[in-house]
């Protein structure tokens, strides 16, 4: 009852104390981290508001909206989609729920602690037998790369950082076509790659697969980060056949910042999406 009192409040009009008031409500969870709250229309996690994406989805009752909606318009029963970069699972979620239980969906996510936590939420959301959670990260070539620990106020923020020799862990890579292969999935409707700045060598991993839709986070800081253009990016695919849009449907041409930093992909030949 605790929990939903603050979720309410949460996410009630703005007022110059409400971050106060919030924050003593909170302490009064007597040691509980986390705040168990429905999120979108009908999914339910359990949230910190120390961490920045949970605290905008605890107020907000959305993260990435634009994005949250399209998977939500375009994924259809019976799909089967990818999340990279699964994080806590809440594109997972959204993912599991449109493509409903006749639908797979696979979750990839190397941070050791996001992935457990991803699948206390697909277990919350009652999606074990539809969503299969994996612990490595996407790549061209099997491989292990170091992974830094996250912030605790910004877990998504989780990265493969190669050349890295200074950290402990090192995240497993492999490449798409050969995990669907020892899944025995046959084929692959929408991807979702969050992944840091691994977009490229992820999709360089997909084989004979193309999707019928990408949702690609395109910032221009991990492109420069990994050494790669981001004008090269956009060419590499379009050379696997797909047409750039924003989230919004207009045409990507030129490099630069888009709405939450995702571009859409979508196949040659295929009807346009349904636009958020």
């Amino acid at each position: 009852m605790f929990d939903r009192l603050l979720q309410i409040y949460a996410r009630a009009p703005e007022h110059p104390a409400k971050l106060r008031v919030f924050a003593l409500l909170y302490r009064m969870l007597k040691g509980r981290e986390r705040i168990e709250v429905t999120v979108g229309d009908n999914l339910r996690m359990k949230l910190s508001p120390n961490d920045h994406i949970e605290r905008c989805i605890l107020f907000n009752n959305w993260h990435e909206p634009l994005t949250s909606r399209f998977i939500r318009q375009n994924l259809r029963a019976g799909d089967t989609a990818l999340i990279a970069g699964a994080h806590i699972g809440y594109h997972v979620l959204h993912a599991s729920h449109a493509t409903g239980t006749t639908g797979r969906v696979l979750g990839c996510e190397p941070e050791p602690a996001n992935l457990v936590r991803a699948w206390e939420h697909v277990r919350m959301n009652r999606a074990t037998n539809h969503v299969t959670l994996l612990a490595h990260a996407l790549g061209q070539a099997p491989s292990y790369i170091a992974m830094e620990e996250p912030p605790e106020i910004s877990t998504g923020t989780a990265a493969l950082m190669p050349g890295n020799t200074a950290s402990p862990y090192r995240a497993s890579v492999e490449r798409i076509d050969a995990v669907l292969e020892r899944l025995g999935w046959d084929r692959l409707d929408f991807v979702l790659l969050d992944v840091e700045g691994f977009e490229r060598p992820a999709l360089a991993g997909l084989g004979r697969h193309r999707p019928r839709l990408l949702v690609l986070e395109s910032d221009p800081r991990h492109h420069e980060r990994m050494g790669t253009p981001q004008v090269e990016f956009f060419a590499f695919v379009r050379s696997l056949g797909y047409e750039l849009h924003s989230l919004g449907g207009s045409v990507v041409a030129d490099p630069g910042f888009q709405p939450e930093t995702n571009l859409v992909a979508v196949r040659r030949g295929e009807p346009p999406p349904r636009w958020p």
